[in-house]
């Protein structure tokens, strides 16, 4: 299996041809036996196209991560009383409204994506999916009120969800097998790299003009995506042949070998895939322990990343760093967590096929439970003592948090893939807009009675701690004091 990765999270996947029993394939397939090239005398296309596509295609992640950067450096701002947007401040309510709805849009836009991905075309779905970001950020030039800049959230969120499915399968489709790993990484430098463009150019343009340069971006995307050729994977399982070729011809260049050895790839899985799911039916094959198992993981996987708090320190680290007290810029920070994010990205995309994911996925959450465990430990002291000589802590933790996240999984099957991969990934959209909204429910209480204890889950920090004879569950979020939530057990 080859991986693909996902931006926000949940990996893709797509299949590996086997090579065995070439008679029988050709049989089913009705292919000459002079059109089959083995895999070891098969020359390599041309790699320099499948990189331009791949990068051309990343414009769209790159887009859409200043989108979810976009609130680290402009929140502070609506919220002070300079706020570009009406006469008064923005309330803390409305602010996580801004970091949440995106999230909503990406979950009613997951699943119709994931229809357009299959039953029209990818390079019309990719389309589709850049083109709500150009209301989006009109609407936040041409802003006058909070209902303006949350309308243009929700409809950002749209192109979100439907990034998260098109681009990483578009990219994983037009890639051969020998560096199709390199690109499938590509989607997540980029949607990394645009959360850091928006906070670097958050940090030193004025309010409408960053959202006219991001303006720009998604106009690139949709000038250039129109010269990257239709996917062959899709145009084979359409039965398009003649266009699975040019498309292959672009992308590989005029080595027949390779372009002939590709065909005969796309036919045999194509006609793989047809008998298996004549085998099997869907209510089968959901109901199956395999699918069962690989949703429990995935799901798994999906509260992994973001009860470890990514998506609130993505959208909130300004207001994290102010609230710390750092001695460093809460900007200049900022920046620096992207730049490590990115810098994460890589090393995960050089170790991943050589540690194996397993270990990979234990080393990160260790180091992430111990960043946050300090992060949580400085916000507690810092109610009752001076830490101002340890200002660099909370730049640190969250630094090297970030540099320590990753996430993957290979867990389903083809019979299943589409269901099960919407499922994970509409969860994981979910579980950032609770994250995001978490101010909103920041009270629970349960009655009881205990002696005073503090307890930090891989999560969050604390503010306020309530007296009196009860078990106070508080659930603060990253812009209030550290990432997702701090489990706060407390009596008389």
């Amino acid at each position: 299996m080859d991986e693909v990765n996902s931006f926000p999270g949940v990996v893709l996947l797509t299949l590996n041809m086997s090579y065995e029993h070439k008679n029988k394939a050709d049989e089913l397939q009705g292919l000459d036996s002079k059109e089959y090239i083995k895999e070891d005398e098969a020359k390599s296309g041309s790699k320099f196209k499948q990189y331009l596509a791949a990068i051309i295609c990343s414009i769209l992640p790159f887009a859409q991560g200043t989108v979810v950067g976009w609130p680290s450096t402009t929140l502070p701002l609506l919220q002070s009383e300079d706020t570009p947007i009406g006469s008064t401040p923005m309330t803390e309510e409305d602010a996580s409204w801004i970091g949440s709805l995106i999230c909503i849009g990406a979950i009613l836009s997951v699943p119709v994506f994931s229809y357009l991905v299959n039953n029209q075309s990818r390079k019309i779905a990719g389309y589709i999916a850049a083109l709500p970001l150009i209301p989006s950020w009109l609407l936040v030039i041409f802003a006058n009120s909070k209902n303006m800049l949350h309308s243009a959230r929700f409809i950002a969120g749209l192109s979100c969800g439907g990034g998260t499915v098109v681009i990483p399968l578009f990219v994983a489709e037009i890639s051969e097998d020998s560096v199709r790993g390199a690109l499938s990484t590509l989607t997540v430098l980029f949607f990394n790299g645009g959360i850091l463009f928006a906070y670097c150019a958050g940090s030193y343009f004025r309010f409408h003009s960053l959202a006219c340069i991001c303006l720009t971006l998604v106009i690139l995307f949709l000038v250039c995506f129109y010269f990257v050729p239709e996917s062959p994977v899709f145009l084979m399982s359409k039965n398009r042949r003649n266009e699975a070729v040019k498309s292959l011809r672009w992308l590989r260049g005029d080595d027949q070998g390779a372009i002939s050895t590709e065909i005969v790839k796309l036919r045999r899985i194509s006609q793989e895939n047809r008998d298996r799911m004549e085998a099997t039916g869907l209510k089968e094959a959901l109901l199956s322990r395999a699918t069962i198992k690989g949703l429990t993981i995935g799901l798994g996987l999906c509260l992994n990343q973001q009860l470890s708090g990514l998506y609130a320190v993505l959208v909130y680290t300004v207001n994290i760093f102010q609230e710390s007290g750092s001695s460093v810029s809460p900007y200049v920070a900022t920046i620096l967590v992207g730049i490590l994010q990115i810098f994460g990205s890589y090393i995960a995309s050089l170790l991943v096929d050589r540690a194996g994911r397993r270990l990979l996925l234990v080393f990160s959450n260790l180091c992430m439970t111990t960043c946050l465990g300090f992060l949580g430990l400085y916000f507690y002291l810092k109610q009752s003592t001076d830490v101002s000589a340890y200002g660099w802590v909370p730049v640190v933790s969250l630094s090297t948090f970030a540099l320590f996240f990753l996430i993957v999984s290979e867990v389903f099957s083809e019979r299943v893939r589409n269901i099960a991969t919407t499922l994970c990934v509409c969860s994981l959209w979910l579980l950032m807009f609770l994250v995001g909204i978490g101010r909103l429910i920041n009270d629970i209480i349960l009655t009881a009675s205990s002696q005073p204890i503090s307890i930090a889950m891989i999560m969050g920090g604390e503010r306020g701690l309530g007296k009196g004879n009860s078990i106070r569950i508080e659930v603060t979020t990253c812009a209030d004091m550290s990432h997702v939530s701090y489990f706060v057990i407390r009596g008389t």
